[in-house]
């Protein structure tokens, strides 16, 4: 999952994307879990609670990497949606040479839909 391209279907229709082989063998860091899930929400949304997911980051590398972080939530047709109900503990991570960086990934308020999130990274 880490090292896939995201393709035009979106994710419902494609899963995670394609994976890029070569850097999958060569990336020097990774996120654990890959994929995040924050369950079912029972109708009618009146009763449910913030809920938060650890996102732990591992950089193989010799040098620290700095990641600079975004939550990109769509609809099922892959279109954006306008206020996500996703947010993220912080925009930058730094992580360190041989160690390890946990970001919170916080689902806050109620939705009616299920829309598909990823937390874009780019250093």
């Amino acid at each position: 999952m880490g090292s896939a391209r995201p393709g035009a279907i979106g994710v419902f229709g494609q899963g995670s994307g394609r994976v890029d082989v070569a850097r999958a063998i060569s990336q020097q860091v990774t996120a654990d879990p890959p994929s995040i899930g924050f369950g079912l929400r029972a109708w009618p949304h009146t009763d449910d609670q913030p809920v938060t997911r650890k996102l732990t980051y591992t950089n193989a590398g010799a040098e620290p990497v700095t990641l600079d972080l975004a939550v990109k939530a769509v609809d099922g047709a892959g279109k954006p949606i306008g206020t996500t109900p996703f947010s993220l503990s912080a925009k930058t991570v730094t992580v360190p040479a041989g160690g390890t960086a946990e970001v919170s990934v916080n689902r806050w308020a109620p939705r009616s839909s299920s829309p598909a999130v990823s937390v874009t990274t780019s250093a």
